[in-house]
C-alpha cells in the first residue's frame, strides 16, 4: 500500500508543493542561525522574498 502511494504521481505532486512552501523558510532559518550576523535589513529582504 505504501509502495503504491509513493509510485503515484499524486504523491510526488504534493511533495513538490510542500518543498515549494518550505524551501524559502528553511533558507531564512539557515541565514538567521548561521555564524555570521546579517543585518536586519538583509533579513527582512530575505523574508520578503520568501513570501
Amino acid at each position: 500500500e505504501a509502495r503504491q502511494m509513493v509510485i503515484g504521481n499524486d504523491f510526488w505532486n504534493k511533495a513538490n508543493d510542500i518543498l515549494k512552501v518550505f524551501e524559502p523558510l528553511v533558507k531564512v532559518l539557515r541565514l538567521v542561525d548561521g555564524d555570521g550576523k546579517p543585518t536586519m535589513g538583509f533579513i527582512y529582504e530575505v523574508i520578503d522574498r520568501a513570501k
